[in-house]
């Protein structure tokens, strides 16, 4: 008889890849990688509840749990880490929480997508054959181009920021691509500072507010004191919480700068980011006038002296850490 998977029994992933076996020495076993390449079917589909349960519309019987399928794994695996992080959460993380599940393939790759449902008690999964190049943008997938191949398929299958492209190759691992879900998801719980803090002399205002109202509306999220912090907050904390909220602070240096007082401090509490946050916080030093205005402790990070404000600009969104959502028609 074959075993060749059919609408009525979807592929699944043999019991083995789950546990391998382990050598007779007391090492600790390597992370699973992804079997060989299975056979998909042109589409199956299947419900599935909590426990043993068998939602009624259910196409296919449950699998045992020694033969999962591919979500079941990658999100079985998915679950630690969260579980690792993010305790607190567990219940209302995305995909987690419920979701729908839709495998591709390409060439020797998998690419899963995982759809947020909030339904934890029915999970429709089903495979949609082979991707089209035109899709992936490439005519292969590798190490080098996989955040872009992402990226496009996240904009071609519309996820949404709690869903998730997952791309494995069959027999290699998916630990890197399962961090890359888990901070796709941190962003959309808000887990992950996303202000651009926005540092200034008094005398600049004018033009740091130009720079404010543009950042905004290109989507992005700046802190600005008089528009972040209200009446009576205290000054100090106020910047404190503020650069704690950003992934990246933009020093507007003029002759009008000078390195003492708050702005230092400043400079102290973006340094203090950098050396905690690491690339997902950028120090991003503009200078209008005079290059001897730069304070020391910037000097030790790359700055830029633009032609103009629009020039400027540029160097900002070429800096950033983070990036607005894809280009879509106005409501």
């Amino acid at each position: 008889m074959s075993n060749r998977p059919t609408p009525d029994h979807p592929p699944t992933l043999p019991a083995q890849s789950l546990q391998p076996r382990a050598p007779k020495t007391a090492t600790k076993p390597r992370s699973p990688a992804l079997p060989t390449p299975l056979p998909l079917p042109l589409g199956y589909a299947h419900a599935r509840g909590h426990g043993a349960e068998t939602h009624p519309t259910a196409l296919a019987p449950m699998r045992t749990m020694s033969e999962p399928t591919i979500d079941s794994l990658l999100l079985e695996r998915y679950q630690r880490l969260v579980q690792e992080k993010h305790p607190n959460w567990i219940r209302v993380w995305p995909v987690l929480s419920g979701y729908d599940c839709v495998t591709y393939s390409f060439g020797s790759w998998w690419i899963v997508f995982f759809t947020h449902t909030g339904k934890p008690t029915i999970t429709s999964l089903s495979v949609g054959g082979s991707i089209s190049q035109d899709a992936i943008g490439f005519s292969d997938i590798n190490a080098s181009n996989l955040p872009t191949v992402r990226s496009n398929l996240e904009r071609h299958l519309r996820a949404k920021p709690e869903d998730a492209v997952v791309i494995v190759q069959n027999d290699g691992s998916f630990q890197e691509e399962l961090k890359a879900m888990l901070a796709r998801h941190e962003r959309a719980m808000g887990l992950v500072p996303m202000k651009i803090f926005l540092s200034h002399k008094g005398a600049d205002k004018p033009m740091v507010l130009e720079f404010y109202e543009t950042l905004k509306t290109l989507g992005f999220d700046p802190w600005l004191d008089e528009k972040a912090m209200p009446a009576g907050t205290n000054l100090q904390r106020g910047i404190f919480k503020g650069f704690q909220q950003s992934c990246a602070a933009i020093f507007f240096i003029t002759n009008n700068f000078e390195d003492s007082g708050f702005l230092a401090t400043e400079v102290d509490y973006a340094v203090q980011e950098k050396l905690a946050k690491g690339d997902r916080f950028a120090i991003i030093t503009i200078v209008i006038g005079s290059d001897d205005s730069v304070p020391n402790l910037l000097k030790q990070y790359v700055w830029k002296k633009p032609d103009s404000q629009l020039g400027a600009l540029r160097e900002i969104l070429r800096a950033l850490p983070v990036s607005p959502g894809p280009v879509h028609l106005k409501q």
